[in-house]
């Protein structure tokens, strides 16, 4: 299927210039593969279009994270927010998509972590999709992160994983955010790369048109025992 690039809420003006600078930074990222100019350059580079983006539009850098996901599993954007998910896989999986920034969570300190928010609370809590995709920025100090295109890290959850804050996974505030730092050597941040991060390649075999949404397993037993040490 065609990924779409209408951006909820706006105008067919608006969807034009949404799609034209998601287009623009893709090729502009090619280009920069094409001159050599290597991948950490190349993901500070990234990041500071997508901070542009979204002082541009509040709502552009969620937007963003929508289309690349959809890229991944060959699928589209939801027209909008009342479909109760972002994206439509090819194999008809419904999928809810959070992005993060790298964040520096205290000021002088080497520690990066990803923040997603809004994971349990309000309508996240009953979103009517089968996964949550969470993608943030890559790491360039740390090689052996499993990354997207050497720009991103994804862990595709199960939705069932997410409902009712089961206990595995590391919430933190009223409404559920999931905090993972990047620093995979941490006990919690290896649970989580063992069990829900996904490749490009991950992605398309999972999501591809005829496979099966398959039945989630019980939240793996590593990532509830590493549960509060991410730090």
């Amino acid at each position: 299927m065609k990924t779409s690039h209408t951006l909820r809420g706006q105008t067919s003006g608006q969807n034009f210039v949404s799609q034209s600078i998601f287009d623009r930074h893709e090729r502009a990222l090619d280009r920069l593969v094409e001159y050599g100019v290597p991948a950490d350059l190349r993901a500070q580079l990234s990041g500071a279009a997508r901070e542009l983006l979204a002082l541009a539009n509040p709502a552009g850098i969620s937007r963003f994270g929508e289309d690349l996901v959809a890229a991944w599993v060959g699928g589209e954007v939801a027209a909008n927010y009342k479909d109760g998910h972002d994206v439509v896989a090819s194999n008809g999986a419904l999928i809810e998509v959070k992005f993060s920034k790298l964040n520096t969570p205290v000021k002088g300190k080497p520690t990066r972590r990803w923040n997603w928010a809004n994971i349990t609370g309000g309508e996240a809590a009953n979103k009517d999709c089968d996964f949550i995709v969470l993608v943030g920025e890559a790491d360039p100090r740390f090689a052996d992160l499993p990354l997207i295109d050497n720009l991103y890290v994804a862990f595709c959850i199960p939705h069932e994983h997410v409902k009712g804050n089961y206990g595995g996974l590391n919430y933190g505030g009223n409404r559920g955010q999931i905090n993972v730092t990047s620093n995979p050597d941490l006990p919690f941040t290896a649970a989580m790369i063992r069990s829900y991060a996904l490749s490009r390649e991950g992605f398309t075999d999972h999501f591809k048109a005829g496979a099966p949404i398959f039945s989630p397993p019980p939240i793996p037993e590593e990532v509830a025992r590493a549960r509060g040490r991410y730090r």
